[in-house]
């Protein structure tokens, strides 16, 4: 359990220290992708559900976004699902492929004013 401690100022510009227990403290590790690399054979389309390390319980928006690369026009993406296009292996040296993809992570308003 990680105990944070937090200054509290009061309108009466009195202050003091207030302790706070996380039952949780994965809720505050940085967000990042999870998903294994995968391999696939040649000339099939391959579909990868891209995760992260976020609890998808408490309705967080997640969305991912495909970077500009050398081997991003091999790849589409909907939603969490990263598509392979099926690919002729022997037609480079090198039959590794490399995309990068960037993820937002975001918690909708429990309130809103209006």
């Amino acid at each position: 359990m990680k105990i944070i401690k937090l200054l509290v100022v009061y309108i009466l510009l009195l202050s003091s220290f207030q302790t706070f227990a996380l039952k949780d403290p994965e809720r505050f590790k940085p967000f990042h992708i999870t998903t294994a690399d995968v391999s696939t054979p040649e000339n099939r389309e391959k579909v990868i559900k891209l995760t992260t390390n976020k609890d998808t319980q408490a309705n967080p928006i997640i969305t991912f976004a495909i970077v500009d690369g050398l081997d991003s026009k091999k790849f589409t993406l909907v939603g969490d699902k990263l598509t392979f296009e099926a690919t002729d292996f022997e037609a480079r040296k090198n039959a590794t492929y490399h995309v990068k993809i960037r993820s937002t992570f975001s918690i909708p308003p429990i309130w809103a004013l209006t």
